[in-house]
């Protein structure tokens, strides 16, 4: 006999004018279930250019999401380091999709991009700790800097709006999204 048998076992055996209040535990969780949450990380990523200024970044990322932004993934590494060596950023207007911790984005900042849109998916956790690792690294949100959700599909009329719509983003940073199956279609 599980809990759950046992105790509507004792609800049925308990007079019915008590019952009511009998029942009051019948659908609490028991103890333990809600765990504490798991608070937020940092990390640094070591920039692989020599005179790259600043050397390193910090990265602040939520203890746990489940849209796998708690932690900063290879493929963002992979780009962030692809921008940093070897592609020209300064004067071109950036886009990142599906930002997580923002390492591409930030680099890109450093790097000299004109105008930066960093987005993720609309969720208050996500987008707020983007803003949070810019302060982190002396930068900040404003005419060249934007930090806002957008939806993968969505009318991106308010993203176009960040850069003249007729010229629109010169690179789009995509570092890992196209792991989510679910998501093909709308990117």
């Amino acid at each position: 006999e599980d809990e759950y048998e046992r105790r509507l076992r004792e609800i049925k055996a308990t007079p019915a004018d008590e019952q009511e209040e009998a029942m009051i535990g019948l659908f609490q969780e028991p103890d333990g279930y809600y765990k504490e949450p798991i608070p937020p990380t940092f990390s640094s990523y070591h920039r692989k250019a020599s005179d790259s200024e600043p050397a390193d970044v910090r990265l602040r990322v939520p203890g746990e999401h489940p849209l796998w932004a708690h932690r900063v993934w290879n493929a963002a590494m992979v780009l962030a380091d692809y921008i940093d060596m070897s592609f020209q950023i300064k004067g071109r207007r950036v886009l990142e999709l599906g930002a997580g911790a923002a390492l591409p984005s930030l680099i890109s900042a450093f790097k000299g991009a004109e105008k930066l849109a960093i987005t993720d998916y609309p969720d208050e956790v996500l987008i707020e700790n983007i803003r949070m690792n810019l302060p982190i690294n002396n930068l900040e949100e404003g005419a060249h800097i934007r930090v806002q959700g957008h939806c993968f599909g969505e009318d991106p009329a308010s993203l176009m709006d960040f850069v003249a719509p007729a010229r629109g983003y010169d690179l789009i940073l995509t570092a890992d999204v196209v792991f989510n199956h679910s998501c093909h279609r709308q990117l």
